[in-house]
C-alpha cells in the first residue's frame, strides 16, 4: 500500500526518467514500505503504457499497456452532455476526471473500489447524477453533464501526443464549482451555521432516498459549500459509492470512520447507513465548532420523514 506520493511530475522536468522507445508524459515517485517506486505514463504507437521500477533498481522495469476501456466508459445517449464555453466556464465549473497515475497510486490495492474497473464506477456515477438532475434540488450538487472525447491529448516536448479512445468516451463529469468542502470550512476556522448545515444535509439525504438511492459515503469531504454574503449553502455530492436502496454493495466503499462498516458483495445498501453517518457528522460538527450538544436535541428528528 502506498504511504506517501512524494511528487508528481510532467514533461519539462530536469528529472525526466528515460524510457527507451517511448514518449514520457508524466510520472510519480511513491514511497512504499519496500522502498521508493517510480511509475511513468508513456506513449508509443498511439497507446499508453505504465512503466514501473524501483528507484534502487532502475534497470528492472515492468511495462503494462493501459486498457483505456477499463478507465473511460462509452458515452450513452441518455447522459446530459457538457459543452465547455470558454472563457465563461472558467472558475465556475469543476470537471471530475480520472487520472491514470492516480489509479496506480490508489489501486494496486483496490479495497476502495471493490475491484471494479474505474470505467464502471464513472458510468455508475454519471447515471445517478443524470437521474438526480431531473429535479432541481439545491442541497444536491449541480451536475452539468458528462465531458466526452474520442481521444486523449497530452503535452510533450516535441508537441502534442494524441491517443485515440474506443469511440466517444466519458472522460469527466462536470459540476458547478463550489468554494470548498465542509471539512475545509471547519479546518479554516470559518463560521458554520450548524443547524443550517445539518438541515441541508438531511434534506439532501431525504431527496436521495426518495429517488431510490443510498449515498453510502457521507462525510465532511462530500458536503460542498457555497459562500454567501450572510450564510453558506451546503450541498451533498460524490455519488461514486451510491447504490440503489436494497442492492448488494458492489461499488466504491470508503471504509472510513464516517461510514457504517459494510462487507462488499455481501451486505445491502440501506437508508439507515446514511443516517448512521449523519449522526457521526452531527457529533463531529458540534464538537469542532464548539457548540453545546444540548442545543441540538431536535436534530435527531431530521432523520425521520
Amino acid at each position: 500500500m502506498i504511504e506517501k506520493i512524494i511528487r508528481r511530475l510532467g514533461f519539462g522536468s530536469p528529472e525526466v526518467p528515460m524510457i527507451p522507445g517511448m514518449d514520457v508524459i508524466e510520472w510519480q515517485v511513491s514511497e512504499l514500505k519496500s522502498g521508493s517506486t517510480v511509475d511513468v505514463l508513456c506513449h508509443k504507437d498511439s497507446r499508453l503504457h505504465v512503466v514501473s521500477f524501483k528507484q534502487s533498481c532502475p534497470d528492472k522495469k515492468q511495462i503494462d499497456q493501459v486498457d483505456l476501456t477499463a478507465v473511460f466508459p462509452s458515452y450513452k445517449a441518455q447522459f446530459a452532455l457538457y459543452r465547455q464555453r470558454r472563457p465563461v466556464d472558467k472558475g465556475t465549473v469543476f470537471v471530475k476526471r480520472t487520472q491514470i497515475l492516480d489509479l496506480i497510486a490508489a489501486g494496486n490495492d483496490q479495497s476502495g473500489t471493490c475491484g471494479v474497473n474505474p470505467s464502471v464506477i464513472i458510468d455508475h456515477e454519471a447515471s445517478i447524477c443524470n437521474r438526480l438532475m431531473s429535479e432541481l434540488q439545491s442541497n444536491i450538487v449541480e451536475f452539468l453533464g458528462v465531458q466526452v472525447k474520442d481521444e486523449l491529448i497530452f503535452n510533450h516536448e516535441e508537441g502534442k501526443v494524441h491517443v485515440p479512445l474506443a469511440g466517444k468516451s466519458v472522460t469527466g463529469l462536470a459540476f458547478k464549482k463550489y468554494d470548498c468542502t465542509l471539512d475545509d470550512l471547519v479546518i479554516r476556522g470559518h463560521k458554520v451555521d450548524v443547524k443550517v448545515c445539518l438541515k441541508s444535509v438531511a434534506a439532501a439525504l431525504h431527496y436521495l432516498h426518495k429517488m431510490g438511492y443510498v449515498h453510502g459515503s457521507l462525510s465532511p469531504h462530500h458536503v460542498f459549500v457555497t459562500n454567501g454574503n450572510d450564510d453558506n449553502c451546503f450541498s451533498l455530492g460524490d455519488f461514486a459509492g451510491a447504490h440503489s436502496t436494497g442492492d448488494v454493495i458492489t461499488f466504491k466503499t470508503d471504509g472510513n470512520r464516517w461510514s457504517k462498516r459494510k462487507i462488499p458483495r455481501v451486505d445491502h445498501a440501506e437508508e439507515e447507513d446514511d443516517w448512521y453517518a449523519f449522526r457521526k457528522l452531527t457529533a463531529w460538527l458540534i464538537k469542532e465548532t464548539g457548540e453545546k450538544v444540548e442545543n441540538f436535541a431536535d436534530i435527531e428528528a431530521l432523520t425521520r420523514r
